[in-house]
């Protein structure tokens, strides 16, 4: 496979941490590509506190639901187009659109042309979590990413899941009429903050009239006619709505990125290991062609490093550890290669 050009750095994923990586370096100087299938910089302003926000501020100004899609659509809009075409561009960073992976030491495929890279930075970020629930691939179901994107408005909702993503839908969707129920399998919402935490947001969410199931799961769902859909649940209780929301939490993007090939051992759901510095600790070591045959270390190979930035790593998994680890990166590699100079 021919490379169509060259960089210094591939940032690959172009979220919290891959966007403030890829205009870092770029404004000290290194010839940096993004790669980033989606249209925005980062999940916020698409998919989740943008479009929330917009519908909860449409809902207390008592709008309709079709006035506050308009205007949810408007402000994601505005905050896409901000982010994605304006600052990537202006620091210099050359922005691939389309999935990127790995296929060698040195060399990424987007979406079939091949480009070549001196060091490498994962921040894919995470992706929904499906709970293994019998016949929940069968009926209609939102992820997380699709629930505050949509212009239909379910009269029933079935939230899987009470972390804030879940919390914060249904907050949603009842503030405008729906009937809605969340189900937890932790005795309390916001299983993994302080238990305060998820009283004081239960006690708001029972008030806006949303029903609470904790300390339940789902065990089996089922179509019913065209396009409802009966969840059952453990203790033989029922719940009926039009959809589904998938809300069990995320889990890092590590799977068909192709990394592999450089020598990272790759485990479904877990994090990218990582040291101190954030490079990505190898499980074997890795040869690169013309390098005479020389096998590197777990660390170090031929074409640079490899590092990785945000919820990708598993580690905090929140914007500002995304940010703090981003910085890391940063420093090290500027660090890295004044020594080398």
């Amino acid at each position: 496979m021919s490379q169509n050009h060259h960089y210094d750095v591939v940032v690959l994923g172009g979220g919290t941490a891959g966007e403030l990586v890829a205009l870092e370096l770029a404004r000290a100087g290194r010839g940096v590509a993004l790669v980033e299938r989606r249209p925005a910089g980062e999940e916020s302003p698409c998919f989740a506190s943008v479009p929330a926000k917009s519908l909860l501020l449409s809902a207390r100004r008592g709008e309709s639901w079709e006035l506050a899609v308009v205007r949810r659509d408007e402000a994601v809009r505005h905050s896409a187009d901000r982010r994605a075409g304006a600052r990537p561009v202006e620091a210099g960073v050359t922005v691939l659109r389309g999935h990127g992976r790995v296929v060698g030491p040195g060399v990424i495929e987007v979406d079939g042309t091949g480009y070549g890279f001196t060091e490498l930075v994962v921040a894919t970020g995470g992706e929904p979590v499906v709970p293994a629930v019998e016949g929940l691939p069968d009926v209609p179901a939102w992820t997380g990413d699709e629930a505050l994107a949509v212009a239909d408005l379910p009269r029933r909702l079935v939230v899987l899941g009470g972390e804030p993503a879940g919390c914060e839908t249904a907050q949603v969707y009842a503030a405008f009429g729906a009937r809605v129920a969340v189900v937890e399998p932790a005795g309390r919402l916001l299983p993994a903050e302080a238990p305060f935490t998820g009283q004081v947001l239960a006690d708001a969410l029972r008030r806006a009239g949303v029903d609470l199931r904790l300390g339940a799961e789902a065990g089996k769902a089922e179509r019913v006619g065209g396009a409802g859909v009966r969840l059952w649940l453990p203790d033989g209780g029922m719940l009926e709505a039009d959809r589904v929301l998938v809300a069990s939490g995320r889990r890092p993007r590590v799977e068909g990125l192709g990394l592999e090939t450089l020598g990272i051992a790759v485990r479904p759901g877990q994090g990218l290991p990582v040291d101190e510095t954030c490079r990505v600790v190898r499980d074997e070591p890795v040869r690169h062609e013309g390098s005479g045959g020389k096998a590197w270390d777990g660390e170090v190979w031929a074409a640079g490093e490899v590092w990785a930035a945000g919820d990708v790593t598993g580690i905090g998994r929140t914007a500002h550890a995304a940010r703090y680890q981003a910085r890391v990166v940063v420093a090290n590699m500027l660090g890295a290669r004044r020594e080398a100079d």
